[in-house]
């Protein structure tokens, strides 16, 4: 400390993490990064602008492209009140994001949240003392946190003009990192790539004024670097080092962010072991194209017990792009046999491939998995198919049916508006939801985003996909001419034949009105159940206002337990002895009852079996590691 008790300068390090990022969550990759520093002797502060920000967004502003404007007032010192008006005509006109609202109700929001953001950038000025960092970092995951991160940065630097401003995450990476210090004065440098074995080396030769020194994936103003700029990459996960949550609790518990439900996150891999063989095409994850990387499942076993125990978390969420089958094999059981003989109350989530079957979702209730994200994206085969997904339409159907027969949140939307895909896709879609509403809804309905990294993305002129362009509520956040934010923006906007087809159009809404009658139908307690019985098994049909029940002859019900998987009408009269024929008129008969459907040439009966019990299905009571039914469906035919 100096004589006026101020820490010396060139003291501290302090890594940011501002809105519009989700407030209850936490930053994973500051706070690894953070853990780094301080093993290399640098002190280093964690600072959650998204818990500054007053709880008056919705969710549809916080996650959708009209969050992109939120700090632009503060940020380009524009008069409110006519920026308002501008960008409340352009989402009322062009339904950006999620909004479906009046004028004057998106204009009342909008004032709100630039008044929120304004007292966010106070407070953020007021946790950071003058004189106490000589270097401020910023993780930019989103578009939407550019602007804020840019705001808080300039207020940073009108105080102290010799501030070291750097700029990384996903949001900086390839073309985005220069473009951004292109247009914007207030970074000094921009990190590209995963940073976790360079922070260190890019600090201490910040510190030391020696950009020839800069590891590789460091984007400087300086051109005349001889070392080509490439975005970073961890070639193994095996030294990862623990992230540290105490300065993220400390700040929830006095943010109003603190009665909301308590998140930790935890990495068990990187990259994307699908996107290893077929890069799905409108996926944009950078970190698809650097190959697939995992942890050992001790590492990732003791710090999910570790984080359990330290913190006692509602939820612990992993980052991954989606789950190993190695970590399905010995991780998982792992989890399940822990949580049996202890008790202990681990509630986890995962992003998983929409392949599963019964046994692999009996595994994640047994490890208390509460929670998913599936790939299913849409029930047409052909769009998957066109997506280069991997999967098929019956079998998004029959994960979907196993995950909520065995009680797991499902966290899915329907992508729209891809290439080549058709009106009798929609429509054969539409027809199909009537069937499923006693199954977990999506979301919503979402048309196709072009994301930078994605297949669309790096050759759109093959999937008929041109007129790229920003959009205009990003033409109004960002303040910067076209070709410019081509390189800034991590999504943009498209023409397509889908796009502008008036049928497909109309048909996009009749989707949206029948996922919106699935989800009241769902959330009513409609339901399809499977009820066993020694005497007469039936299948129970409930709604709001009703009670069925269907009994099944003894030939019906075998017939029925035949196609619990889908199986073409010949597997399934092998499976249950009964004539092909007959099989057949009882499998139409289903259908007609909206108890099966038939699609790809596969059944699928849509009960849910009740009584089920995840341990013994999972086969848990034998000893050793199993290798997942996820796996080997890969390989059937579908």
């Amino acid at each position: 400390m100096n004589a006026q008790g101020r820490m010396s300068a060139f003291s501290r390090v302090l890594l940011v993490h501002m809105p519009m990022a989700d407030p209850i969550m936490p930053n994973l990759g500051i706070e690894i990064l953070a853990s780094r520093l301080r093993a290399a002797g640098l002190d280093c502060d964690t600072l959650y602008g998204t818990l500054l920000l007053p709880p008056v967004c919705s969710n549809e502003l916080m996650h959708g492209m009209a969050g992109y404007t939120v700090f632009s007032p503060g940020y380009f010192d524009l008069d409110v009140d006519a920026f308002v008006g501008e960008a409340s005509a352009v989402i009322a006109r062009t339904g950006s994001g999620l909004y479906d609202a009046t004028l004057k109700s998106v204009a009342d929001e909008l004032h709100s949240s630039i008044a929120a953001a304004e007292l966010c950038l106070e407070r953020c000025l007021e946790r950071v003392p003058v004189g106490a960092y000589d270097l401020v970092g910023f993780s930019i995951i989103f578009d939407t946190q550019k602007v804020p991160s840019l705001a808080l940065a300039r207020a940073l630097k009108a105080r102290e003009p010799a501030l070291r401003i750097v700029f990384g995450g996903t949001g900086c990476d390839g073309d985005m990192a220069r473009a951004l210090l292109a247009q914007y004065p207030e970074p000094d440098i921009v990190v590209r790539g995963d940073a976790e074995h360079t922070i260190v080396a890019t600090i201490r030769a910040l510190r030391e004024d020696d950009p020839s020194s800069l590891p590789s994936n460091v984007e400087v103003r300086e051109a005349n670097l001889q070392v080509p700029r490439t975005d970073g990459k961890v070639a193994s996960l095996q030294d990862r080092v623990a992230p540290d949550y105490e300065n993220f609790i400390a700040q929830r518990l006095v943010s109003p962010y603190r009665e909301r439900q308590f998140t930790l996150l935890f990495e068990a891999s990187r990259g994307c072991w699908w996107g290893d063989k077929h890069h799905c095409r409108f996926c944009g994850i950078r970190t698809v194209r650097e190959g697939y990387r995992e942890r050992e499942t001790d590492a990732v076993f003791d710090e999910i017990l570790a984080l359990h125990r330290t913190y006692r978390p509602d939820l612990l969420y992993a980052t991954d792009a989606i789950l190993s089958y190695e970590h399905m094999r010995s991780l998982l059981p792992k989890l399940a046999r822990h949580r049996r003989a202890s008790g202990d109350d681990i509630k986890l989530f995962f992003e998983i491939k929409s392949t599963l079957g019964p046994r692999d979702a009996a595994l994640m209730a047994a490890a208390n998995v509460v929670a998913v994200q599936p790939g299913i994206e849409s029930f047409s085969t052909a769009m998957l198919r066109n997506s280069d997904k991997g999967a098929t339409g019956i079998r998004q159907v029959a994960a979907l049916k196993w995950l909520c027969a065995y009680g797991i949140d499902t966290i899915y939307g329907l992508l729209v508006g891809s290439p080549g895909e058709s009106a009798d896709d929609i429509r054969a879609m539409i027809k199909l939801i009537g069937s499923l509403h006693h199954l977990q809804p999506p979301v919503g309905v979402n048309p196709l985003a072009l994301h930078r990294f994605s297949p669309y993305w790096d050759t759109p002129e093959r999937f008929g996909i041109g007129n790229i362009r920003p959009y205009d509520l990003q033409r109004l956040a960002f303040r910067a001419p076209d070709a410019a934010l081509g390189s800034i923006c991590y999504e943009l906007n498209y023409d397509s034949e889908q796009r502008l087809d008036p049928v497909l159009a109309g048909l996009y809404a009749e989707l949206r009105r029948a996922v919106a009658e699935w989800q009241a139908a769902f959330f009513s307690e409609t339901r399809l159940i499977l009820i066993a019985s020694d005497t007469v098994p039936l299948v129970l049909r409930r709604s709001a206002d009703s009670v069925h029940m269907r009994p099944l002859s003894a030939e019906e019900y075998a017939v029925y337990r035949a196609i619990a998987q889908p199986a073409q009408t010949g597997r399934a009269a092998e499976k249950c002895g009964v004539a092909t024929a007959r099989v057949e008129a009882i499998l139409h008969g289903f259908a007609a009852e909206g108890l099966a459907v038939l699609m790809d040439g596969l059944w699928l009966g849509l009960a849910q079996e009740s009584g089920l019990d995840a341990w013994t299905d999972a086969d848990l009571a034998s000893e050793g590691p199993r290798k997942p039914a996820a796996a080997a469906s890969l390989s059937l035919t579908e």
